[in-house]
């Protein structure tokens, strides 16, 4: 089984935020995985665990210091992880949905993964902002996925 995970950094609300000439210092940020993202990729990684055999990969459209997230993705269970770089400031979250399913789409080539977890709750800081499920119209034209509280996927216990 191929799960594909997406996640996105958010600022780490230890940061000490600072503004230089109207606009955030980003030098005083400290981003880390969005903690929604993280709890995605830990399911996925209960998923890989019961059904032998799958792989987990994690994309994030982000700059090279994203890096330290996607190590920390590796360390946490992902088998594989994709930095997708972007020339230009993504604005809005569709945009980023599209960036992800086109590099997804790239990754897996005719064959889509079989599953897709996305966070629960859209976090939008800045141009590394990743789409939250209801974006996934955008991705292929199917429907959206919903987070569910319970521990439950498709009646395997949580």
């Amino acid at each position: 089984m191929n799960i594909a995970v997406c996640l996105c950094q958010v600022p780490d609300t230890a940061s000490v935020i600072g503004f230089v000439d109207g606009a955030v210092d980003r030098s005083r940020v400290n981003e880390v995985m969005n903690p929604y993202d993280e709890y995605a990729l830990e399911e996925a990684v209960r998923l890989k665990e019961c059904f032998q055999q799958s792989i987990v990969t994690v994309f994030c459209v982000a700059p090279d210091s994203a890096r330290e997230m996607l190590r920390k993705a590796l360390a946490l269970g992902a088998d594989r992880a994709v930095r997708v770089s972007c020339p230009t400031e993504l604005s809005d979250p569709f945009q980023t949905a599209r960036v992800l399913s086109q590099a997804i789409s790239a990754y897996y080539s005719a064959v889509l993964p079989d599953l897709v977890f996305l966070r629960k709750v859209l976090y939008r800081f800045s141009m590394w902002t990743c789409s939250s499920n209801a974006c996934a119209d955008a991705w292929y034209g199917i429907g959206q996925w919903n987070y569910r509280s319970d521990g439950f996927w498709r009646g395997i216990p949580g």
